[in-house]
């Protein structure tokens, strides 16, 4: 008998946990909607607070942190993009998109050191002769792919 009358005084505390897990769930259901129309609005700077908010509820949301990352791109910053597209690759090694995303970012810094070495350096050695010959071969085959790669938006999950 006593131990019908605990297990029946536990009753509403019970009820009160769900309750209490369905509204936190809620909360964040509202958040990840509001920070990805904040996202899709272009407003990087309130995205990137809320996003902040997800992943520290929930540390591996890997689509969060790519939004994070994407944004830092967006607002350029390309070094906190790049470091962060990393680490998500670090817990997640078969992310795609973080690949395509770390790769675009770099290929377009690559192609914008490339386009300067071919602008101010004039040859004076064969080596020298030789890497200006690859920079302008690696651009050509840069601006005939990035059309291609441009296709593809940095959001990509496929």
């Amino acid at each position: 008998m006593t131990f019908r009358i605990v297990v029946l005084s536990l009753v509403p505390f019970l009820l009160i946990g769900c309750a209490s897990s369905n509204s936190k769930a809620e909360a964040m259901g509202q958040l990840t909607r509001d920070a990805g129309l904040a996202y899709v609005a272009g407003n990087c700077a309130l995205a990137s607070e809320m996003y902040k908010k997800i992943v520290a509820k929930v540390p591996n949301e890997t689509a969060s942190r790519l939004k994070i990352a994407n944004c830092a791109n967006f607002q350029g910053d390309s070094a906190s993009a790049i470091a962060q597209y990393k680490e998500i690759l670090l817990t997640n090694p078969d992310y795609a998109a973080a690949w395509f995303n770390l790769s675009y970012v770099q290929l377009q810094e690559l192609a914008a050191t490339l386009s300067k070495l071919v602008e101010n350096v004039t040859p004076s050695t064969d080596a020298e002769q030789a890497l200006v010959n690859l920079s302008i071969e690696l651009l050509t085959t840069y601006s005939q792919s990035s059309e291609k790669l441009s296709e593809n938006n940095l959001d990509s999950e496929k």
